[in-house]
């Protein structure tokens, strides 16, 4: 059969529609076509030529016909080449078209290979940057939201942001760690912490696979030093509460009343020096202290929620005694440009009394500690549910399934606890020696 019957030249100037034979079973194939519409505009109907490549051979006697791609992506010269690979693979017992086939299917495979693994290299600093999307709505307060942040831009993101994180191991934890360990040892545990739940939260993604370098127990607890247990706030012992109270009460100034409302009241001692005025309902005697966040005070409550408080007798006549200062919106307002009492006055004005917690190592008593104070006195002295009692400290200690049909916050019986607790603080040495409350509130 003869080859190269056609000419570069020749291949341009044929119109006609039809097969032209080169030779070796390549061909020119011209058709034609009506060019209504390309792309969008319109050409009147008018009529076109395509020029492409073609192979013919046959394959257990059947005649097959491969197209080579078009004249202007493939010469004259490049078809003749393919051409000639085409009848090797005939001539090895191979069929052309599916060669090619498979061929393609390989490279799409190898693509879709690649642009996996490529998907997968997903670097420290931006899992982190997703998961921090991802659980926004979690935090409710702005401070953690930007504490959680700034922690992982401070210490990991130099070392292994951009690390891919399928790659991130032991080594490259501890060389985060290990430098702030011993000296910021809360800042050093949380930062931990906070590297497990990324690393966890790309081990679901599908980002990486293995154990979580960052894990504490069975992992870095055999390399890094245990953190110490924190101390629990020193509190008052409830026994010592009648004597406390009187000296309480003569002292002067704000801090005091602040000090004497914050034990009645059974709440942190954030949300005393923070409470403004209308957040109180004198008439009903109940405060309403916010669990959302602010602008100015950030997130009150723990937990997040609304905590209604109760008001005693006692607590009502210290804020009908309180001066309405035009403006200030404190209940107890401070000294300085915020208008707050600082973290360390109530605290200074209770260690100032001399009074120590006999159960941590006689350390100097905090207002914070008030609160345990309370719940041992409810626990020990009192027949109160235990569920009441918690729920005067806002603790919500119920499981999911529970808490879905009891929408209430028990506050009458909250009510009768935080009299009784009101009358116990006021009570003499002697009336409160022994003294148990029922769940009535009698003695």
């Amino acid at each position: 059969m003869k080859h190269n019957q056609l000419s570069a030249k020749k291949v341009e100037k044929l119109k006609e529609p039809g097969y032209y034979l080169d030779g070796g079973g390549l061909y020119l194939l011209i058709k034609q076509y009506k060019a209504e519409t390309r792309k969008g505009k319109e050409y009147g109907g008018e009529w076109r030529l395509s020029k492409t490549w073609a192979f013919r051979f046959k394959r257990a006697g059947r005649a097959r016909e491969m197209g080579l791609g078009p004249i202007e992506t493939f010469s004259l010269a490049e078809a003749r080449e393919r051409a000639r690979r085409c009848r090797q693979q005939v001539a090895d017992g191979l069929d052309p078209i599916e060669a090619r086939n498979a061929e393609r299917t390989e490279i799409r495979a190898q693509e879709d290979e690649r642009r996996a693994a490529e998907a997968k290299r997903v670097t420290f600093q931006q899992a982190s940057e997703r998961y921090l999307k991802t659980h926004a709505s979690s935090w409710r307060n702005p401070k953690h939201r930007q504490q959680w942040r700034s922690t992982l831009e401070t210490y990991a993101f130099p070392v292994m942001g951009n690390l891919p994180v399928d790659s991130i191991e032991l080594p490259h934890v501890l060389k985060v760690l290990e430098p702030i360990w011993e000296d910021k040892t809360e800042t050093a545990s949380r930062l931990r912490g906070r590297i497990e739940k990324v690393l966890s939260w790309a081990t679901v993604r599908g980002y990486r696979s293995g154990d979580n370098p960052a894990r504490w127990k069975g992992y870095l607890s055999e390399v890094l030093a245990a953190k110490p247990k924190g101390k629990k706030h020193a509190s008052l012992p409830f026994e010592q509460i009648p004597e406390f109270m009187p000296w309480l009460r003569n002292r002067e100034g704000i801090a005091a009343l602040a000090l004497e409302f914050l034990i009645l009241s059974g709440v942190r001692d954030s949300n005393v020096r923070k409470a403004v005025w209308s957040e109180i309902d004198l008439d009903a005697r109940v405060w309403a202290v916010p669990g959302e966040s602010t602008e100015r005070d950030g997130q009150r409550m723990k937990m997040g929620e609304p905590h209604r408080v109760p008001l005693t007798d006692r607590a009502v006549e210290i804020l009908n005694a309180l001066p309405r200062i035009k403006g200030e919106q404190r209940v107890f307002p401070g000294r300085g440009k915020v208008g707050t009492l600082s973290e360390n006055t109530l605290n200074k004005l209770a260690q100032s009394s001399g009074r120590v917690d006999p159960k941590q190592d006689n350390r100097p008593i905090t207002a914070h500690g008030f609160r345990s104070t309370f719940r041992t006195w409810g626990a020990e002295r009192t027949s109160y549910p235990r569920d009441v009692l918690e729920r005067c400290l806002a603790h919500d200690i119920k499981m999911d399934v529970e808490a879905a049909y009891e929408r209430g916050d028990l506050f009458e019986k909250r009510r009768l606890v935080m009299d009784a607790w009101a009358r116990y603080c006021q009570s003499s040495p002697a009336e409160a020696r022994g003294k148990v409350v029922s769940l009535h509130g009698a003695a």
